[in-house]
């Protein structure tokens, strides 16, 4: 019999959920983040790409700096990026509803 990619998935989130937070109470938090992750792909806020691109860019940023105050800059970085990129946006006409 084998597994499928969900029963595994399922298994490792377990396994590290136990391992990273031994607390009940700990535990239940971290399944709401994830409740409120799969609600936001439902609704359409996120994408699942997003969601990994999110979790890739986060764990990455962690591993790397290894200090909050780095990391919030990095952030914050990512940011001033995204402020930039939205400022050199072409802005679309606004069509006028009068005659």
């Amino acid at each position: 019999m084998s597994l499928t990619s969900v029963e595994i998935a399922r298994a490792a989130y377990l396994w590290r959920l136990h391992l990273e937070r031994p607390s009940v109470t700990d535990q239940v938090v971290e399944l709401r983040a994830a409740q409120n992750l799969l609600v936001s792909l439902h609704a359409g806020e996120a994408t699942a790409q997003l969601a990994m691109a999110r979790a890739v860019y986060v764990a990455a940023v962690h591993a790397d700096l290894k200090d909050l105050d780095r990391e919030i800059t990095d952030l914050a970085t990512l940011q001033d990026q995204l402020a930039v990129a939205e400022q050199d946006r072409p802005v679309a006409p606004v069509r006028s509803s009068l005659p």
